[in-house]
């Protein structure tokens, strides 16, 4: 009797055994799984300060092994990083950095952060390297939220006063903050 995923009669084989096609693509599963690099799928909590509340996860990079985002305590917020093996980086509480911060996506290489302050964008690349972006006359905060593949350009809102008024900006370190304008004239929001 021929196995209905085997395409061949297997010598020796009884409807009791399994076919030697299942055995071997179980083999070469776990064969294979020792070369893959990217991230083991699952369901990883990140956790949140003992200091918090909780925590969200706003960013991820490209192979899904770093994750971005923002704690949340009574007090004010901060942004961290989170792999499987190091777990959380709270680089959002080093020394010199504004009270508050939030992460708003990740660069698909993983090593840039962008996200804002409550009313200036920034971007982070490591230890020491929090960059404030900053505004552009008659505006009165930024917020960050997209960041390139190699984390060289960042975008996000140029805001007044917090409300609607706003317009898209572009960043990068060569160019500066660009504004990219309005859809219409009359229009307040790009």
């Amino acid at each position: 009797r021929q196995h209905r995923h085997c395409r061949f009669r297997p010598i020796g084989y009884a409807g009791s055994m399994r076919p030697p096609c299942v055995v071997a693509s179980v083999a070469l599963m776990f064969a294979s799984a020792s070369v893959c690099v990217a991230q083991v799928p699952g369901f990883h909590p990140v956790g949140f300060p003992v200091d918090g509340y909780g925590s969200t996860v706003t960013g991820l990079s490209a192979n899904g092994a770093i994750a971005s985002g923002t704690a949340f305590l009574s007090s004010n917020n901060f942004a961290f990083t989170w792999t499987l093996g190091g777990g959380r980086n709270e680089f959002g509480r080093e020394a010199g950095l504004p009270s508050s911060t939030g992460a708003s996506a990740i660069s698909g290489d993983g090593l840039a952060v962008v996200g804002d302050d409550g009313s200036r964008a920034f971007r982070y690349q490591g230890p020491g390297t929090y960059q404030a972006i900053a505004r552009i006359g008659g505006y009165t905060a930024t917020a960050a939220t997209g960041v390139s593949g190699d984390g060289s350009v960042v975008a996000g809102s140029l805001l007044v006063n917090q409300s609607l008024v706003s317009q898209v900006f572009r960043w990068s370190q060569a160019g500066g903050i660009q504004g990219l304008g309005y859809a219409r004239p009359t229009h307040s929001i790009s």
